[in-house]
């Protein structure tokens, strides 16, 4: 037990010099721009770019916990927000209410055909992202919807402290909840032993098709609700503005120390990998690199990411 309690403070202090590192970079390279990256409104942004991340990404981390992968979040939440905001008109704040349902039932839908047909989760996920795509551009004809209540942008806008959006708090709070659940919960600890063994997990008794299927609904709740404060921040909602929330929250979740394999990390470590994904896409939109630099800079970051993972894997089964 001490072994493993000093293998975690270790790689506590990686991610936290990792976070360092980045933060130091961004602030170098912004310079050498004429820019200062930690002026009052960049760091206002970079709460907003990073608070939908963090809350979709603490759905992620509890798929990914259990050994398998959410490919729909992004189409769940440009889903939910294209609904929320085409309804918000008609029925007002229950527009947003809906846009979390959406997300919820979506990912029981997941859920359901990952545990009862055993298909993998990553062709089923990838089909659910498919047909919300298609939804998507059936509902929208492909053209953005604005959002005509300015209530609904406060609600998410409106800063709390200067520089601090209220969106960061909505996002700190359910990422505590999150935290709490897999460490205190029930489930939390169920999830913790499928994606250590299943077997193991059936044999003593853990309900694994119902902790499986509960795992599908947060991840597809939080992208719903991340979909939703998406379309309120931006102030309009776009057929690809989820786009960029798949790749994002898997390397946030696995360089905030969740194996990709399962059974080790969870969301309390997603919050350092949030951050660290966000600079540096705050970072990059800052000194103008060009959008298909971004993309290659990106997938770059899910590469070394997931070789992180697989070393620390390694590390797990040596040792």
């Amino acid at each position: 037990m001490c072994i493993r309690y000093g293998r975690g403070i270790q790689v506590k202090v990686i991610q936290l010099a990792m976070l360092a590192a980045t933060l130091v970079v961004a602030q170098v390279l912004a310079s050498m721009s004429g820019i200062s990256f930690f002026n009052l409104q960049n760091v206002r942004d970079l709460l907003l770019s990073s608070s939908v991340t963090l809350i979709v990404a603490c759905g992620m981390s509890v798929v990914i916990l259990i050994g398998s992968i959410d490919l729909s979040v992004g189409a769940i939440a440009t889903t939910a927000g294209m609904v929320s905001a085409w309804l918000l008109p008609a029925i007002g704040w229950w527009a947003l209410v809906l846009g979390v349902a959406i997300g919820l039932v979506c990912g029981l839908v997941n859920g359901a055909l990952y545990v009862y047909l055993r298909i993998p989760s990553i062709l089923v996920t990838l089909g659910m992202a498919t047909a919300l795509s298609g939804a998507v551009m059936f509902i929208s004809g492909g053209e953005s919807i604005a959002v005509m209540t300015p209530a609904v942008i406060r609600f998410v806008q409106a800063s709390i402290l200067p520089g601090v959006p209220l969106l960061a708090l909505y996002a700190l709070v359910v990422y505590v909840a999150v935290v709490g659940l897999q460490k205190k919960g029930v489930v939390g600890r169920h999830w913790l032993a499928i994606g250590g063994d299943e077997n193991i997990a059936r044999t003593l008794g853990a309900g694994v098709d119902r902790a499986k299927i509960l795992a599908f609904a947060l991840s597809g709740t939080l992208a719903g609700l991340g979909g939703v404060l998406l379309m309120a921040r931006l102030g309009t909602a776009t057929v690809s503005m989820g786009d960029f929330l798949t790749l994002a929250t898997i390397a946030a979740v696995v360089l905030g120390g969740t194996a990709i394999t399962g059974g080790h990390g969870g969301a309390l470590g997603s919050i350092i990998g949030v951050l660290v994904v966000s600079t540096l896409a705050d970072l990059m939109n800052l000194i103008a690199v060009f959008p298909y630099w971004q993309d290659i800079i990106k997938g770059l970051v899910l590469v070394v990411a997931l070789l992180i993972t697989s070393f620390r894997q390694r590390e797990f089964e040596v040792k």
